[in-house]
């Protein structure tokens, strides 16, 4: 009837508005399909109202020859054409998918790298600053216990500019200042 043709043809047209919206999107094989689907459309149309208008006048079996004829092959070759942008889609989609989760793995996989050097490096460094403050502590360590137990021969190559070697100088001054109290007293 004409109301349940009136509905098709709405639904129809949202569809095609929606389509219309994306065709930008569109393959050149897409693009292919979809004008062919057009001109079925389009012509699918121009026969169903064609039918309706039989429908309403006493050649009711033209129109139902019609429908065989003529409307039927194009329904079919409109499902047709949308199978196979569906399908094309469907293969455009899982292509992507493929990339995206390569493109994923791949970021994954440099995250992990930058972490794992990231860790590398931060320990490499920990080692080094740390070194660089225990090696000339030690050497002053063993340099204090030395005069300690009396040895003011103790050797001190520190020249670090910083606080260390602040404190090496201040410990070679008092070892100079031990020598000649030592040295004085063995005037007496």
């Amino acid at each position: 009837n004409k109301n349940g043709y009136q509905k098709y043809r709405d639904r129809a047209e949202k569809v095609h508005a929606a389509v219309i919206e994306n065709v930008e999107l569109f393959t050149p094989d897409q693009e292919t399909e979809w004008a062919a689907s057009e001109t079925a459309y389009a012509k699918l149309g121009q026969i169903a109202q064609r039918i309706l208008e039989s429908r309403e006048s006493p050649e009711w079996n033209k129109a139902l020859a019609m429908v065989k004829t003529r409307g039927t092959p194009l329904y079919e070759k409109l499902l047709s054409n949308l199978d196979e942008m569906v399908g094309s889609c469907r293969t455009l989609m899982k292509e992507d998918t493929v990339v995206a989760s390569a493109a994923a793995t791949s970021l994954h996989t440099m995250l992990y790298i930058l972490a794992i050097s990231g860790v590398v490096i931060s320990a490499l460094l920990g080692t080094i600053i740390t070194r660089s403050i225990t090696r000339p502590v030690g050497k002053l360590v063993t340099a204090v216990e030395g005069i300690a137990r009396g040895d003011l021969s103790q050797p001190l190559d520190i020249t670090s500019k910083d606080e260390i070697g602040r404190l090496a100088e201040s410990v070679r001054g008092m070892i100079e200042e031990l020598r000649e109290v030592v040295r004085l007293q063995q005037m007496v």
